[in-house]
């Protein structure tokens, strides 16, 4: 009866210290993400700004390693832009298994924004969207509302107007990310990796 109550005890303790998460710290803080969230990083690639002034990766997926000197990650969304010699490139590649992997120097990370699943990014991003588009209807509505009688319902239009602007900063709000901006020496608000 000892044995089987030990065992399963041992291996949800195993697996709990096999899984590493990822810690950053901003002088006193310190925040910890699981090791399987989703993120969006972006990274200043070393090797590409030394023939380059804006070497810059995107990556969105999950981290699946974190060692001393680099963090992997398995990617669903791959981007990078660069500048040569006065032209600029662009490279996208979407992985739908999240099959490919990317290794990185935590120092290189400029950017890390958390997400809660894989479509948390989709879905701010439609709150973004719907935001934007019920701003412009509801600044549309207000300009309309000036061409109608001052009797004849302007104030109706105007309460609409400004139903349309709330509206759209609640969706706005609603799809604006908490940010990371990681590893800038001039700035006391950034934060660093903690491996």
């Amino acid at each position: 009866m000892k044995n089987t109550i030990l065992l399963p005890l041992l291996l949800v303790l195993c697996s709990s210290l096999m899984a590493q998460n990822l810690t950053i710290t901003q002088g006193g803080k310190e925040k910890t993400f699981k090791k399987d969230s989703y993120f969006e990083i972006y990274v200043n690639d070393s090797k590409t700004q030394v023939d380059s002034c804006c070497g810059n990766t995107f990556l969105y997926g999950k981290i699946v390693d974190t060692d001393k000197d680099s963090i992997t990650m398995s990617l669903f969304e791959y981007k990078t832009k660069s500048k040569e010699n006065g032209e600029s490139f662009q490279t996208e590649r979407y992985i739908d298994a999240g099959d490919f992997r990317y290794k990185f120097a935590p120092e290189d990370m400029t950017n890390l924004i958390k997400y809660k699943s894989k479509e948390g990014k989709g879905i701010k991003q439609g709150f973004r969207n719907i935001g934007g588009l019920m701003l412009f209807t509801g600044l549309t509505t207000g300009a309309v509302s000036f061409l109608a009688d001052k009797d004849g319902g302007r104030n109706k239009i105007l309460l609409v107007s400004a139903v349309q602007l709330g509206m759209s900063f609640t969706f706005i709000k609603m799809g604006n990310r908490k940010g990371y901006k990681m590893n800038k020496e001039s700035s006391e608000e950034t934060w660093k990796v903690k491996l």
